[in-house]
């Protein structure tokens, strides 16, 4: 027999283990942010908000806006989505032009859904769902050109930072629907393919509100009834982040797989027993601003990062709270940036409560300054807040 020699041992011992099945490395947990529900709500949203300045945005036949689905900014140029065209703004709130052709010809849209701003072409991008194609226009309003990508169903889409745009779809594997997110350059090439979100929950077909919040270079993404939020990594993977868990009565799986695919009954179903339901999540350096709905309650819960502390506030057109009609609420950079609708803001200032100047201070002096500069039929009033420390 041959003998074995220290060193052919060695060798046969690194076999050994290397050959040793490895241990299957664990799931990246997401960090949990639990949202307090059951918390006394604050009395007036500038206990939290700090008003940093308002900006009216100019009323004219041109201008004259219907519901805003979405506010963007670059450079302080303001850029709304709004009556299915994209209307430009300077910083001061003055009208610029309107970006967008309605119509059924080669170089208009049917039904615009979403836009975009790219950084470097200086063009607004929108997509329009049903002709299924993106729509390059010129800050002047001319039509740039036009790309469809290798997918349909696209719900959403935003231009990342890595200047790849992102689109939330559907995708149909055999005979089971599921969302996902894809990945296109600027000429509607495939980057990425699908990357899908965890089949559990994206499987049930539930998509009716998808957002891409990001924060400094970070990408997020989530689909309604998925409490994961999800960072979209420099490979193009889905990297699931924070798990967003309210204090009581969250929708369970079995409600997912009971309503399979039906969102407007799960919708009404949600609503009857006061279920929550994520509207919004945005990130900032000192905190969470995170949105959503209890039956149909509007909630907004600011959560500190550095103790975890937390505040809710209430937010409803029929406040005494002057700003309380300041729906929806966007981001831009460090702040948050709300409507604040003329004819509420009118209709609360003329019957306020005895206390509210005490109690708003400063800011209802700059409340009382942008009554007497509008009227009750005007564009909105963008009002841009930062969160108090």
């Amino acid at each position: 027999m041959k003998r074995i020699t220290s060193s052919s041992s060695t060798v046969l011992l690194l076999v050994l283990l290397f050959s040793l099945p490895l241990p299957k490395a664990e799931a990246q947990q997401p960090k949990e942010i639990l949202v307090k529900t059951k918390i006394q709500p604050t009395r007036y949203l500038t206990d939290n908000l700090k008003v940093e300045k308002y900006i009216p945005l100019e009323t004219n036949s041109e201008s004259l806006l219907g519901r805003i689905w979405s506010i963007k900014f670059r450079n302080d140029t303001i850029f709304i989505f709004s009556k299915k065209r994209v209307f430009v703004f300077s910083p001061t709130g003055k009208y610029i032009n309107t970006i967008g052709t309605l119509g059924r010809g080669p170089n208009e849209m049917i039904l615009p859904s979403d836009f975009a701003i790219i950084p470097k072409s200086q063009d607004i991008a929108i997509w329009d769902n049903v002709k299924s194609s993106m729509f390059f226009y010129s800050l002047n309003g001319e039509i740039v050109k036009t790309f469809r990508p290798a997918i349909k169903r696209i719900t959403n889409f935003e231009r990342t930072d890595t200047g790849a745009f992102i689109y939330n779809s559907q995708f149909t594997p055999q005979s089971q629907g599921n969302y996902s997110i894809y990945l296109s350059d600027d000429s509607g090439k495939e980057i990425s393919g699908h990357i899908p979100f965890e089949e559990e929950t994206s499987g049930y077909g539930f998509l009716s509100f998808s957002y891409f919040p990001k924060y400094q270079n970070r990408q997020y993404a989530w689909i309604e009834f998925d409490p994961i939020i999800y960072r979209i990594t420099a490979n193009n993977k889905l990297n699931p982040t924070y798990k967003i868990k309210f204090d009581s009565r969250n929708i369970t799986e079995s409600d997912l797989i009971k309503f399979k695919g039906d969102t407007h009954t799960l919708v009404n179903y949600r609503q009857r027993n006061e279920y929550n339901s994520l509207v919004s999540f945005n990130e900032f350096s000192n905190c969470y601003v995170i949105s959503y709905v209890t039956g149909r309650k509007r909630n907004t819960n600011i959560i500190y990062k550095n103790n975890n502390k937390q505040v809710r506030m209430v937010i409803r057109d029929e406040s005494f709270d002057p700003l309380g009609s300041v729906l929806p609420l966007f981001k831009n950079n460090e702040c948050i940036v709300g409507v604040l609708q003329p004819y509420l803001l009118k209709s609360n200032m003329e019957n306020p409560q005895l206390d509210v100047p005490e109690q708003l201070g400063s800011n209802y002096s700059t409340l009382k300054k942008i009554n007497s500069e509008i009227k009750a039929d005007d564009n909105p009033v963008l009002v841009v807040f930062r969160v108090k420390n």
